[in-house]
């Protein structure tokens, strides 16, 4: 069952209700509303003491290859949303991992080690969408997806930097095939062999 929206940075969080019966205290996600704040939810409402906001017990790495630095800087929580932690931080720009440790549920069950951190990416609601941009080209349609690439999608950009070599190397193998001209209709090479 949902819980109530409440309005935040150009959007909206719904948060749902933490179940009273529960056999351990699990961290089930984390949101990315608004860059610089990061939502976690657990699957039990959380026992509001220092543990929970004590900086110390937050740990968040970079999982993939050339994850921008990412520092935590405020752990926030609501008595409105017990299961929810609201969470600061600076820098970032890839995927990670959130852990958090030493906290305890409102029932006093300690957090199950096996579901303590969860991997997210951060994908911040004001990112323009995937454009496709078609090319007529000499050998027929060519699609690219383009998008405003950040720091924090440096990985991406690494993918497309690949296809874009792949793509390169296959019109220098073709025009090479060629005399590297076209004809009046636009095939390639008017000299074949």
């Amino acid at each position: 069952m949902l819980g109530p929206a409440f309005p935040f940075a150009g959007g909206t969080i719904t948060l749902g209700f933490a179940s009273t019966s529960v056999g351990s205290c699990r961290l089930i996600s984390v949101a990315n509303p608004a860059e610089g704040f990061l939502v976690a939810r657990f699957n039990a409402g959380m026992r509001q003491d220092v543990e929970l906001t004590s900086l110390s017990n937050w740990l968040i790495e970079g999982v993939s290859d050339g994850a921008a630095p990412i520092e935590l800087t405020e752990i926030l929580v609501s008595v409105q949303y017990p299961e929810a932690v609201f969470i600061r931080y600076t820098g970032g720009g890839s995927v990670y991992r959130l852990t958090a440790r030493n906290v305890f549920s409102q029932a006093g069950l300690g957090i199950d080690q096996a579901h303590d951190s969860i991997e997210f990416d951060l994908q911040y609601p004001s990112d323009p969408p995937n454009t496709v941009l078609l090319f007529d080209t000499v050998w027929g349609p060519l699609g690219l997806s383009k998008r405003n690439i950040g720091r924090r999608h440096i990985d991406k950009l690494v993918a497309s930097r690949a296809i874009s070599v792949a793509l390169n190397t296959q019109l220098a193998q073709r025009l090479a095939a060629t005399d590297g001209t076209s004809n009046r209709d636009g095939r390639p090479g008017s000299n074949r062999g």
